[in-house]
């Protein structure tokens, strides 16, 4: 603002010196201007919230998205996402101050907006202030003995932290040197694979923890129960196939492909969890980022099982169905894959871009080696609004 703002209250009486330049493509664009005053939360605080609204809302959970596939947000990849952002989310939610929607609001002013002037071609000049080259400060050295003794590695970790108790178990019992080794082998092991299982659990992003036994399966009577403790065994991991439930919305598809995700991660088995919308923003930025290989391998590839929720509920188009085809191809016969999804096969082509031998080709690998789980009912969570008198018509799809 130092640029355009070159002397507050030059000329008294709040009169400030702006820019010649500023100034010009004020006019130009037909807006007037209005300094705020600094600290002052009713002027600046209030032109600059929505700056916070959008890092909070939209960049930084953008951004979470990509960075565990290594994905930088670039400005193609954040002009695609916005307007999705802005008509589902910005625009629709009651906004603080005028208590409506602002999707509403615009409908209501729309009659007073303009047409768009043509680009401004003026110039205005920043200042660039000079940095002082800063002044390195020496880091005092370590002792070699002390840098030494902090790169070692302490590979039993588990053992160490309980050790004062089974000493103290072990001299009680009068155990051998044998036997307490054997002790701390056994705490050293159990505390890995806890350890393992926890690490597993947190790289799979599951939205929350589901399992088996929470099912409901008097709700949703089609699951055969035989067939769900048969695939809990995850045997079907070990022959790299698929695993697809199909059913409306709200009938436990989530729930059960969590808890088996769950499942494989207690096992020890590298487990990833994702929604069909995210895998698309994921792929289609490593597209147009020129990175898909690496993101296959790293990102794809890496799991043993992959879990794919909600295909179906959000069309693709050309570029994206292709896109998911590949995913489908990179894992067939390497990995298995859990789909869940409210369509039946024979609609999927509404999803993959109309493309009907795209949708063929994917399904021949989808269910070449596959478990299908058809779920039918109502659904679970309006079960309990149409209880609470919320709703009274059995809603059924999606």
């Amino acid at each position: 603002m130092k640029t355009v703002v070159l002397e507050r209250d030059a000329y008294g009486a709040g009169e400030h010196r702006f820019h010649p330049g500023f100034l010009d493509y004020a006019k130009h664009s037909g807006f007037l201007i209005e300094l705020c005053r600094s600290y002052r939360p009713k002027t600046k605080g209030k032109v600059e919230r929505f700056n916070g609204y959008l890092r909070r809302s939209f960049y930084v959970p953008l951004v979470s998205q990509l960075k565990p596939a290594g994905l930088k947000l670039d400005a193609v990849t954040a002009n695609r996402e916005v307007r999705c952002w802005l008509d589902e989310i910005a625009n629709e939610r009651i906004h603080g101050t005028t208590g409506v929607k602002p999707s509403k609001r615009l409908q209501e002013e729309r009659r007073y907006l303009q047409v768009l002037p043509e680009p401004w071609r003026g110039k205005i000049a920043a200042a660039r202030p000079q940095r002082k080259t800063p002044v390195m400060k020496e880091t005092p050295k370590r002792p070699v003995v002390v840098t030494e003794r902090l790169n070692q590695e302490v590979p039993v970790q588990h053992a160490l932290s309980g050790y004062s108790a089974s000493a103290q178990n072990a001299a009680k019992q009068e155990l051998a040197y044998s036997d307490f080794l054997e002790e701390l082998l056994r705490m050293e092991a159990a505390g890995r694979k806890a350890r393992q299982q926890s690490v597993l659990t947190r790289m799979a992003g599951f939205p929350a923890i589901k399992t088996l036994d929470e099912f409901n399966y008097d709700f949703a009577k089609s699951v055969k129960k035989a067939q769900l403790e048969e695939l809990a065994a995850l045997s079907f991991v070990e022959r790299n196939e698929n695993v697809v439930l199909v059913g409306p919305s709200g009938v436990g598809k989530t729930h059960l492909a969590i808890a088996l995700g769950y499942r494989a991660a207690q096992a020890g088995i590298k487990t990833r969890f994702t929604t069909a919308a995210e895998l698309m923003l994921l792929l289609t930025t490593a597209y147009q980022q020129n990175n898909m290989k690496a993101i296959l391998h790293r990102t794809i590839k890496a799991y043993r099982l992959m879990i794919i929720d909600e295909v179906g509920y959000v069309p693709m188009n050309r570029e994206q169905a292709n896109l998911f085809f590949q995913v489908i191809a990179a894992l067939y016969e390497k990995s298995s894959v859990i789909v869940t999804s409210n369509l039946p096969f024979g609609q999927w082509d509404n999803t993959f871009a109309q493309d009907t031998t795209l949708t063929a080709a994917l399904l021949d690998r989808l269910l070449h080696h596959a478990h299908i789980v058809p779920i039918s009912g109502d659904s679970y969570r309006l079960k309990h609004q149409r209880q609470a008198g919320m709703i009274h018509s059995i809603v059924r799809g999606d």
